[in-house]
């Protein structure tokens, strides 16, 4: 019995580290998982940034744009009062202007557009992230159960050692 409780202790040891080893191997590839994830979230507040400064540069465009459309439409209204022979010439800045403020507007939709869906990436990273901090939560309470129950196996094969040894001390 002795002898047994001893191969069956040996084979319980051997499942408990290769559970282990194997858990171990699991939350490793986890924490890989998430400095992968913590640095594309990284990478994507870099960008949102950029864009950030990017849109802040457009809207900066857009201002001027817009006082110096303010000044030339100034202007156009002395070259009207001055003579008709600039009219054509004023009718074809405002339109130039026009042209830009349009243009600044569409570059201001297109930053917004990148704004979002760099935030959008950077909440769908935050999710990947979450979910690999539950993987790794999981494989560590696995690893506190099996080790739980490789200790309870080690109390027991004691306990049936000590019994042997009192009944061959007995016989």
């Amino acid at each position: 019995r002795l002898a047994e409780s001893g191969r069956v202790m040996s084979v319980l040891r051997e499942e408990k580290e290769g559970a282990e080893r194997s858990l171990h191997g699991k939350l490793e590839d986890a924490n890989l998982r998430i400095v992968e994830l913590t640095k594309s979230l990284e990478d994507a507040k870099q960008d949102l940034s950029r864009e950030i400064e990017s849109r802040l540069d457009l809207v900066h465009q857009v201002e001027e744009g817009t006082l110096s459309m303010k000044r030339m439409r100034q202007e156009n209204d002395r070259w009207r009062a001055s003579s008709k022979d600039w009219e054509s010439r004023a009718c074809d800045a405002e339109s130039k202007l026009e042209s830009a403020l349009s243009t600044s507007e569409t570059n201001i939709s297109e930053a917004a557009q990148r704004t979002l869906d760099a935030e959008s990436r950077v909440s769908e990273l935050q999710g990947h992230l979450q979910d690999q901090r539950l993987v790794m939560e999981t494989l560590q309470a696995e690893i506190k159960r099996l080790q739980s129950r490789a200790d309870s196996s080690e109390n027991k094969v004691t306990e049936v050692r000590h019994a042997a040894s009192i009944r061959t001390q007995a016989a």
